[in-house]
């Protein structure tokens, strides 16, 4: 039996977009030292709030984040010390970017989680922020926490700066010595902050041949390069070139309004954005990530690359709808980030709003690979499937210029499929063939190609192709059930029948086997299973056109007028 291939739109962001390998994360981390924040017991004393707990249970199941906290926080009014909760709202409330929510409910946090959840550098940041003469004694009775060693060097470093004290910040950065990349850059900034142009040219130094996150202050980083030596001669210049492939809308953004005016605030804004967005280090986990870019983003709120690494992070944790909200946060959007944005329209099911962005940036990017793909998608899903059909007959000579087996293997998939809705049976297999060309030892594509020439006669190649599919992946019921036909068709019932019934018990819902079986059955003379599985095959209906339905019901009469 055809197991029907669907691209996800997802796809489009793989196909040169991507900015990090997407890994599907569940709600709750499970290795990690947040595991234990998640195993609580989220029930609530009925006298408390119990519509505002059942309205964070429904926005939870949707992932609406913006919806649970306000939920939380309706809870936490009635209940200031309900832990359970507290630690939810203050969890979600990082991954939602809005960390000064929770400023009120920090120090009821306990004394056990603050490490694990950045308390302590949240307060310090919001002290920071108001300059506040509390700060000192607030970290000098602060206990230490894991990454103590690089987070507080950096943000001693600032507070002198702070306080105008260039000397001090240099200081301050000792410890932190051996990270060459880390402190070359703190070093830039300091030198930018200060005007000190001999400390822009050490920290340049250390730098420059490093590799380059997305770095918020690139445009400064740049100008002050040229002053040295033309741009494009500099490894500055190479390792941008390389981010630009590597994160395309991150450099769109530092191009269009790469940040130029410095303070001590947004430096340290900077840095707890680098720490979090500097996964090559390996120094922080992802989900300490989003609390280190929560922190950037409290101190900055409109800083575009961390909301663009914000929106990434909640991708990777499978919160489109909290992504969502950080791209709609993000000003001028270039191409890239538009595409992103409607990306996450499309995982929120929002498919009219982002067909519109689509069509928009279709106009001036007509041959955008990743484009056309998640437009293809959309009309597919949506089963406007003459649109579909348009798109990959545009999208499938645009891959065959430089040819990658897995998209344009997947392009042909897609269009085979909209060939098979339009009942267009010969160039739906065309494209099959095709796309096996590209994907010599794909099971379920051997599969698929074979149950169809078994349809159209070629009894003896679908065989050979449904078997070789076999030997790789015997379990298959898609597989298993193409078997049993196959020898159905060689006039093999007897041979068909194991088959088929264990393809039946791995899916028992699917009218196809079911009407397969049925086939076998009264080939092997069990006329009255026959029946059973033809009529199971009509109540299922599913995968069954018009005409296999008939073909069934005269089955059905012909068992019927045998046994009168």
């Amino acid at each position: 039996m055809k197991k029907v291939f669907f691209i996800s739109f997802l796809t489009a962001l793989l196909t040169g977009t991507s900015v990090f390998v997407y890994q599907q994360y569940r709600l709750t981390p499970q290795e990690s030292d947040f595991s234990h924040i998640w195993k609580t017991n989220r029930k609530l004393p009925e006298k408390i709030a119990m519509d505002a707990y059942l309205t964070s249970v429904i926005a939870r199941k949707e992932k609406n984040i913006p919806k649970l906290l306000e939920s939380y926080e309706r809870v936490l009014k009635k209940d200031p010390n309900n832990l359970s909760v507290l630690k939810d709202f203050y969890v979600y409330a990082q991954f939602n970017g809005t960390p000064q929510i929770t400023l009120d409910y920090l120090d009821k946090i306990p004394q056990e989680l603050r490490p694990v959840l950045f308390c302590d550098y949240l307060k310090a940041t919001y002290l920071f922020s108001q300059n506040s003469n509390k700060l000192d004694t607030f970290l000098k009775q602060k206990k230490y926490q894991k990454h103590d060693d690089v987070i507080l060097p950096i943000l001693y470093s600032w507070i002198s700066a702070q306080n105008n004290n260039k000397a001090e910040a240099i200081q301050h950065l000792k410890p932190i010595q051996e990270k060459t990349y880390l402190i070359g850059y703190q070093e830039f900034l300091l030198g930018e902050y200060f005007q000190d142009s001999e400390l822009k040219d050490k920290g340049l130094e250390k730098i420059q041949n490093k590799k380059l996150p997305a770095l918020g202050f690139f445009p400064l980083l740049k100008k002050h390069a040229q002053q040295k030596t033309p741009w494009e001669k500099t490894a500055l210049y190479e390792q941008f070139q390389k981010m630009e492939t590597l994160y395309p809308a991150t450099s769109d953004i530092i191009q269009s309004f790469g940040q130029s005016d410095l303070t001590a605030q947004k430096g340290l804004a900077e840095m707890f954005y680098l720490l979090s967005a500097d996964g090559t280090s390996g120094l922080f986990s992802k989900e300490e990530a989003v609390f280190l870019n929560s922190i950037a983003l409290f101190l900055q709120p409109d800083k575009a690359v961390a909301l663009i690494w914000g929106a990434e992070l909640n991708q990777d944790f499978d919160f489109p709808y909290i992504a969502l909200e950080y791209y709609k946060k993000i000003p001028n959007k270039s191409a890239t980030l538009l595409f992103k944005e409607a990306s996450n329209l499309l995982l929120n099911n929002q498919s009219d709003e982002a067909e519109k962005i689509m069509e928009n940036l279709e106009k001036t990017n007509q041959e955008s690979i990743p484009l056309l793909t998640l437009m293809g998608q959309n009309y597919t899903d949506k089963k406007e499937y003459q649109k579909a059909l348009n798109i990959y007959n545009r999208l499938i000579p645009l891959l065959q210029k430089n040819p990658q087996n897995q998209p344009l293997a997947e392009a042909y998939l897609a269009r085979a499929n909209l060939y098979q809705q339009n009942n267009q049976h010969h160039l739906m297999l065309n494209d099959l063939e095709q796309a096996q060309i590209l994907m010599p030892e794909d099971a379920m594509l051997k599969n698929n190609i074979g149950y169809h020439y078994l349809q159209i006669g070629k009894i003896d190649e679908g065989f050979k192709l449904i078997e070789s599919a076999y030997f790789k992946n015997p379990q298959d019921p898609y597989i298993l059930d193409s078997m049993a036909f196959a020898y159905y068709k060689k006039n093999q019932a007897k041979v068909a029948l194991p088959l088929a019934e264990k393809a039946l018990n791995l899916m028992p819902q699917n009218a196809l086997i079911n009407m397969h079986l049925g086939d076998i059955y009264q080939a092997n003379g069990r006329n009255r299973e026959a029946l059973f599985q033809y009529k199971k095959a009509l109540d299922l209906k599913e995968d069954l056109t018009p005409k296999t339905k008939e073909e069934i019901q005269e089955k059905i009469n012909q068992i019927a007028l045998k046994n009168t």
